[in-house]
């Protein structure tokens, strides 16, 4: 930027600073805010204090923050009732990547497919997930792990 531009724009910076000081000195507020009394205000209830009570007292009951580093008497509810399978990696390898941003990879050795695999992020293959396509790999989710692959190396 050159000293002159610099000037300009402190310029009609400048400029857009004295015309705001101006439009509020010629235009104070006509009317003061309204603020209702508390009188007047109605009680609004966002809950229900008899079960409000009892969930408090269950709480109390099973003490989560307990010292005695002893189990609830209380299960916790499970986040899945199915087991997962095991993810099959097979002999996975990126044989190309296509295209430009957006990529896509060229995939081999899915296990459940014959042949090469184009994916994109966002698929699922074999119980892994693309996370991730860029210029030189692929990054899989699994349910436990994140394998990273480039182009013709084997996971490991």
């Amino acid at each position: 930027m050159t000293p002159r531009t610099e000037r300009l724009y402190w310029g009609i910076a400048l400029a857009l600073v004295l015309a705001t000081v101006a439009l509020i000195r010629h235009h104070p507020a006509d009317t003061a805010m309204d603020i209702p009394s508390p009188q007047s205000v109605a009680t609004v209830s966002m809950f229900d204090a008899e079960q409000l009570s009892a969930f408090t007292q269950q709480t109390v009951a099973h003490d989560p923050f307990r010292l005695d580093r002893r189990p609830t008497d209380m299960a916790a509810a499970a986040t899945s009732t199915a087991p997962q399978a095991p993810v099959q990696r097979g002999d996975l390898k990126v044989k190309g990547i296509v295209g430009g941003p957006p990529w896509q990879a060229v995939l081999a050795g899915v296990p459940g497919h014959e042949g090469m695999v184009v994916v994109h992020a966002g698929d699922t293959i074999a119980g892994l997930r693309v996370r991730r396509v860029f210029d030189t790999g692929v990054i899989l989710a699994g349910p436990d792990s994140l394998i990273s692959l480039t182009i013709q190396h084997t996971w490991q």
